[in-house]
């Protein structure tokens, strides 16, 4: 049996199960929307911790691909650089090899094709070194005949070397064709 003075705490909150003659709390939703809002609680905390571990790895992330870019960037124009150092020390050879084979007694053709030829193989990113007059006619190098010749005067690079009198590389636009 149930003492009274527990019956009439639980009166109207309470019954009692048949035959047992325990009480059943009668809660109502409070246990379910108190439950409601911890789990609630809990989504946004885990959904905030989740938002906040991503921006931190996007920032991460977006600071790697900077300094990555950058090393890209660097490594890129130092290699361009040793290419056009390269492709100048060349230059400074044929003009030499001309240069000791005028002092010699005049240019050989054959001579002068053949050394152009073993700097060309020597130089993979380049398809062609051509000799020109002062008239733009190339007078030696790749696929120059006497029969069919290739004048030069129009192009940007050789009106640019032509006006700055200057022995230095000249970089232009790329040649297509």
């Amino acid at each position: 049996m149930i003492p009274s003075d527990i019956q009439q705490l639980t009166a109207g909150t309470s019954r009692t199960t048949e035959g047992a003659g325990l009480p059943i709390l009668n809660l109502g939703l409070r246990p379910v929307v108190f439950l409601f809002v911890v789990v609630a609680l809990v989504n946004v905390l885990v959904i905030a911790l989740g938002v906040g571990a991503l921006r931190q790895s996007r920032i991460h992330y977006r600071e790697r691909v900077e300094t990555l870019t950058q090393n890209l960037a660097q490594l890129l124009e130092q290699n361009i650089a040793a290419k056009a150092r390269v492709i100048d020390d060349a230059l400074v050879r044929v003009v030499q090899e001309l240069e000791h084979q005028s002092a010699g007694g005049g240019i050989d053709a054959e001579t002068m094709n053949r050394f152009l030829r073993i700097q060309v193989s020597q130089l993979p990113e380049v398809a062609a070194i051509r000799v020109t007059n002062a008239r733009g006619e190339a007078l030696w190098g790749k696929d120059v005949r006497s029969d069919e010749p290739i004048n030069c005067a129009d192009r940007d690079f050789f009106q640019t070397h032509r006006e700055s009198g200057q022995r230095r590389l000249i970089v232009t636009a790329p040649i297509l064709g």
